[in-house]
C-alpha cells in the first residue's frame, strides 16, 4: 500500500483485481488468453508494475513466459529464466520460488545473491505463484 493510499482504497483496488481475475476465468477461451487476462488484471488494478505467468520446460530447467503485462513485460519475454540453482539465471527470485514448491511474496527486495541486476530485473513487489503442473499450457 502506498503512503497516500488509504486502507479502503487498497481494499477496493484488490477487489477490482480479484473481480477481473474471476472474469478472466469465466470468459477466457484458451489457457494463453486466461494467463494474459490475469496478468492484465494485476497491472490494470495498479497493484503491480509487471505481472507474468511462466511455465517450466519439462525437459530443461528453463522457464517460458506464457503471458506478461506491465512496464517490464517485453523485457521478461526476452530474458532467460532458469530454476536451476547451478546457473546464474536460476539464482534469482523466480528460480528461488520454484525450487521449494511454495508461493513466495516479497514486498521488498534487498540486493543479495541472485537478485542483482546481472541476474535480471528486480522489482519492489513480486508475487510468485509457481505452478508445478506436469502439463504444459497450450493455446
Amino acid at each position: 500500500m502506498s503512503p497516500v493510499e488509504t486502507a479502503d482504497q487498497h481494499l477496493a483496488s484488490m477487489y477490482a483485481v480479484l473481480g477481473a481475475t474471476n472474469e478472466a476465468l469465466l470468459y477466457a477461451k484458451t489457457p494463453a488468453e486466461l494467463f494474459q487476462r490475469v496478468c492484465d488484471a494485476a497491472v490494470d488494478g495498479r497493484k503491480f508494475l509487471t505481472a507474468a505467468v511462466t511455465s517450466p520446460d519439462v525437459d530443461t530447467a528453463w522457464l517460458k513466459v506464457e503471458a506478461a503485462s506491465g512496464l517490464a513485460a517485453q523485457q521478461l519475454r526476452e530474458v532467460r529464466i532458469s530454476v536451476d540453482e547451478a546457473t546464474p539465471e536460476g539464482r534469482g527470485l523466480v528460480g528461488e520460488a520454484y525450487r521449494p514448491s511454495a508461493t513466495t511474496l516479497r514486498t521488498t527486495i534487498a540486493p543479495s545473491r541472485g537478485t542483482s541486476p546481472a541476474n535480471g530485473p528486480v522489482w519492489p513487489r513480486a508475487p510468485l505463484f509457481p505452478s508445478h503442473s506436469t502439463t504444459t499450457p497450450s493455446a
